[in-house]
């Protein structure tokens, strides 16, 4: 009978767990509908808008901006491309600034650089643009989407020159195609032989143009360097002097255009080197390429045998240099030399040529044989 009587409470104590855990249950779904959502994160939130090339203007989220992304263009805006249509979304202030250091800042901007304030898609559009790019102040700098860090040297399709000096083995560790050469940077055509450079993009005082980087010094222009993998170059006429071996680093060099021959513009100098070879100099040896044909002189003077050791030249105009500063003997041994436009008209050339008057009152050789 006791028996009975404590299993009937039991079970009605265990009934009443039941409906309490009923009740409490109910309760709990009730609060839920009752109260507000919960809010979702800023980034989730975030949205742009983008300028299309067409123009029409679209309001885009993450996910459908991230996926159309193709990079960001050279003033700091995202691009994206949809259906052949290009479309681009501004950069905010603070993407702006982050911009402008990664661009344009010296090693100690770079090192402070914060990018706190910049969305999400501009976060992943700098990291896009500069994930293969290097900065190099006698070490290796990259950024890592949040900040610059010091780097082993890797593979980039692109290196600053911060400052300091760089052996061209460091550059070649770098396979980097374009380097961009800022002011404090100790440059020469060291710098640049044996490497895959194909553009340098330099800052005053430095310049480049015609495939030839250039220093403007309180003395005048001076020829650095050519490109490496330039097959013509043209050297600005504003050139006043030019470094020994400046053009080394071109070995697939075919055609040049230059102001003068030599060292420096006038002859005069006690210093005065006049032979083209002058420019492939190491010190020790001409290295002249092969490949070279085509010689254009726009000035200065041409001294005997001015053209010694460039046995593979076919073509010299050096038109515009006057008589008087051409020697009877500038162009001996060019042995391969097809044709030539002076003022003179009575050079020493190897082989038989015909000539004829040109219309500027120069005299062109053409071979015969």
């Amino acid at each position: 009978m006791n028996a009975e009587r404590g299993g009937a409470a039991a079970s009605a104590k265990l009934n009443g767990i039941k409906c309490a855990l009923f009740v409490l249950c109910a309760l709990f779904w009730a609060l839920l509908f009752f109260l507000p959502m919960p809010k979702v994160s800023a980034v989730s939130e975030e949205s742009y808008l983008c300028l299309w090339a067409d123009g029409e203007e679209t309001r885009e989220n993450y996910f459908a901006a991230y996926a159309d992304m193709v990079g960001m263009n050279d003033v700091g805006e995202v691009i994206l491309e949809r259906d052949g249509r290009q479309g681009s979304i501004p950069a905010g202030e603070a993407c702006s600034a982050a911009f402008s250091t990664l661009e344009g800042g010296g090693l100690a901007e770079l090192l402070q650089l914060k990018i706190s304030g910049v969305s999400r898609l501009e976060r992943a559009a700098l990291y896009r643009r500069y994930q293969t790019r290097l900065w190099y102040a006698d070490e290796f700098f990259a950024w890592n989407g949040e900040a610059i860090e010091r780097a082993a040297a890797r593979r980039a399709e692109s290196l600053v020159f911060l400052a300091g000096s760089m052996t061209a083995t460091r550059l070649t560790e770098t396979q980097a195609t374009r380097l961009y050469l800022r002011a404090a940077a100790e440059f020469d055509a060291d710098v640049l032989t044996g490497t895959a450079v194909k553009e340098v993009v330099a800052e005053p005082p430095y310049f480049s143009e015609g495939n030839a980087v250039c220093l403007s010094t309180a003395g005048g222009v001076r020829l650095l360097a050519g490109i490496p993998t330039a097959k013509s170059v043209t050297v600005s006429e504003d050139v006043s002097f030019a470094d020994e071996g400046a053009l080394l680093p071109c070995t697939a060099l075919e055609e040049v255009t230059i102001p003068f021959v030599g060292n420096v513009r006038s002859s005069q100098g006690t210093l005065y080197r006049g032979e083209f070879a002058y420019l492939f100099s190491t010190g020790k040896e001409f290295c002249v390429p092969a490949s070279l044909k085509r010689v254009r002189v726009t000035g200065g003077y041409l001294s005997p045998y001015a053209f010694y050791v460039c046995k593979n030249i076919e073509e010299i105009d050096a038109c515009g240099i006057p008589a008087q500063d051409v020697e009877k003997d500038a162009f001996a041994g060019c042995v391969s030399l097809k044709l030539l436009h002076t003022s003179r008209a009575d050079v020493t050339l190897q082989g038989n040529f015909t000539k004829r008057l040109a219309p500027c009152g120069c005299t062109i050789y053409e071979r015969a044989d």
